[in-house]
């Protein structure tokens, strides 16, 4: 059910809505249930993995690759980090 709703939500919105589901998961790990700092919590870590996927896909990759004019979409990089995230989280809350 939850793969489907993820497929579903990533369909709608694209692959930036995926930190969507992910930032909450964290910043829960993070700062505690306590849904009073759970809560504030999950914007502000959606924000930076957000400006923080944003900068790679902007600065860090093409430096790396040497093609200063090269940008990648920041859906790539949002991807790319936040899939093996999901999935860590979801192992871990299962407890395999």
């Amino acid at each position: 059910m939850g793969g489907f709703m993820t497929a579903a939500t990533v369909g709608t919105v694209g692959i930036v809505g995926f930190l969507g589901l992910v930032a909450p998961h964290l910043a829960r790990r993070l700062l505690g249930v306590d849904w009073r700092w759970s809560l504030p919590g999950s914007v502000l870590v959606g924000s930076l993995v957000l400006v923080l996927a944003d900068l790679v896909a902007q600065r860090a990759l093409p430096a790396l690759l040497g093609r200063t004019g090269l940008e990648l979409p920041v859906g790539a990089v949002t991807s790319v980090l936040g899939a093996p995230t999901l999935l860590a989280l979801l192992r871990k809350r299962r407890g395999a």
